[in-house]
Formats: C-alpha cells, structure tokens, sequence
C-alpha cells in the first residue's frame, strides 16, 4: 500500500485559530499509525486549510475520519490530483525573471530549496541564498530566477512549502547604487578606464598580482590598510554613496 511517490491531501473546515504546532500533535496522537509513519510534510495555511503529503494513496477517508474524531468536525480531507508538468519556456523568446523567496532558515541548504521548488512543480533556472553585503553572512532570503511567469506568479501569490511551512516571496528590489570601484588600483577616486597603473592590484592582500594569484590567506586592504579585502563594505575609505553618476556602478 506503501507509494515511494508523495501525495497531496488538501483539509479545509480547519479552526481559525489553528497553529502549525496544533495539527500535527493531533495527527501524531490520534490518526493511524500507517497515516503517522508516512507523513512527508503538513503545514498549515491561511483560510482555516492545510496541505498535508503522505507517501500513500487513497488515505483521505481514514485520514478525514480520525480528525472528526479527534476534535476536528468539520474537517474535509480531499486528494488532489498531481499537477502535469508544464512545457518548459523557451529561453530564446522569454525574459529572465526575478523573484525573492523570504525566511528559509540558515540551516536549510541551497539544494533543499532548489529540489522542493522542482518538486511543486516549478521551474527553476538559479537559486541562491543572498548573502548580506554588510555583514558578508548567509541571510534567511533566497533569490531564484527563472523564465515562467506561471512560477513567479505562484511564488508571489501562494508562496511554497519548505520544512513544513509556507514560505512567500516578493517582488525583487534593486539594490542602492553603488560608488565605482577600479578594477585596476582598487581605488574609489576614478573608474577603470581612467586608471594609469599598469599593474593590477590584488583584491585580497593588495600586492602587485591578480586575485587568483594570491596565496595568502590574510587579507589586507590596498586603500586603508585594515583587515578586510578591498572589496569590503567595512573599508572606512569606501565612499557611502557615489560621488556623481558619472563614477556609480552598474545596478
């Protein structure tokens, strides 16, 4: 009777007020064991529903029952049918599209989130955990691109199921405008193309090489000296804002 495949199981006729603590306590206390041991994921939505994924078919009846007999009367449990897969967009003729899934904890990795999307059924060219500029760690918001409107709309609208809950997205904010750093010397007083070294500087430690030359393992930044590399936004000599449009970096 065990499917190695999940199946969805909408409940509506929930309580106002029920949490995602509540329902499954209750499912774990007074549903069938073979119900109990097969749950993948619950979480509970907004207008008194849940979605529920069982490795097993056909469980709505028992599942249904045991709820109004465990404090649920109004509870109705329906199967839903899994969705077809939708054609994938043509890359060619499609715009990348963006969109910022909100509070994924730190500890769940990028695949995880990646594999659920697919999983539901969406499609996914990129995701990845955005990294604080400020701080340089790990956020709880994903960015994730891709070429159908249809995903983007139902991240925005419906959101997605992650360890065992609904997590929404957001429209994509384009960051503040950045002052312009030479890619040359490292320094914020001109752009590239008006650099006179002829050397390249070292991003990390500030010598006389490229980047990926660098063996050092200490960085040092080439503009103030400090502790950090020179791409750091803790640089007390990187300008807070740029100094006129015509030195900003590209968006």
């Amino acid at each position: 009777m065990c499917d190695l495949i999940c199946h969805t199981y909408t409940i509506t006729g929930l309580p106002n007020d029920i949490t995602q603590h509540d329902l499954p306590s209750t499912i774990r206390r007074f549903c069938k064991s073979a119900i109990v041991t097969n749950v993948k994921s619950l979480t509970v939505t907004r207008f008194q529903k849940a979605s529920l994924e069982l490795r097993m078919k056909g469980m709505e009846g028992e599942l249904q029952k045991d709820l109004r007999n465990s404090g649920y009367p109004t509870a109705k449990v329906q199967w839903q049918k899994p969705r077809g897969p939708r054609p994938n967009p043509d890359r060619k003729t499609t715009p990348s599209l963006s969109v910022i899934l909100k509070k994924i904890p730190v500890t769940t990795p990028e695949e995880e989130v990646k594999n659920q999307m697919v999983k539901q059924g969406l499609h996914v060219e990129k995701a990845w955990r955005i990294i604080s500029r400020k701080s340089q760690q790990p956020t709880e918001k994903f960015r994730v691109i891709t070429h159908d409107q249809q995903t983007v709309d139902q991240l925005l609208t419906e959101g997605i199921d992650i360890d065992f809950k609904r997590r929404m997205a957001e429209p994509p904010h384009d960051p503040p405008p950045q002052p312009a750093q030479c890619g040359r010397c490292l320094s914020f007083e001109h752009p590239t193309r008006k650099c006179t070294q002829q050397q390249a500087k070292c991003a990390r430690c500030g010598g006389q090489h490229n980047l990926s030359q660098c063996n050092l393992k200490e960085e040092k930044c080439p503009n103030c000296s400090g502790l950090h590399s020179s791409l750091s936004y803790k640089c007390p000599r990187r300008p807070k804002e740029p100094s006129n449009p015509e030195v900003r970096a590209p968006i």
